[in-house]
């Protein structure tokens, strides 16, 4: 990992040679790879450096986390209206069923 990111090596092997591939990256390729000086995750400076708005769950869910933690606060806001106003709610649809209702029985009668 680095300050900035993380870096990905995605391993296209058949299921024979998996393991030697594997090492071969381990021993050969990861050795390689430097990063600039100051820019490695060890160097993670609070002072200056942006820390993530986002938390661990949101993390390991992969961004399906968040999203379900903004709607979480829309969906309360919901339940609470529903809740405190479901009497209203429930006489408005039946008040609306009742014109829907009419208003065919008065189109089939003629």
């Amino acid at each position: 990992m680095t300050r900035e990111g993380n870096i990905s090596v995605i391993l296209v092997s058949d299921p024979t040679h998996r393991e030697a591939d594997k090492k071969v990256i381990a021993d050969k390729l990861l050795p390689k790879l430097n990063m600039k000086t100051g820019e490695k995750y060890e160097d993670f400076n609070p002072a200056k450096d942006k820390m993530s708005e986002y938390g661990l769950s949101a993390l390991i869910l992969g961004g399906a986390g968040l999203a379900v933690a903004k709607k979480v606060g829309i969906l309360a806001v919901i339940i609470l209206f529903l809740k405190k106003f479901a009497v209203l709610i429930v006489l408005a649809l039946g008040a609306v069923w009742t014109f829907i209702k009419k208003r065919f029985q008065r189109n089939i009668n003629g």
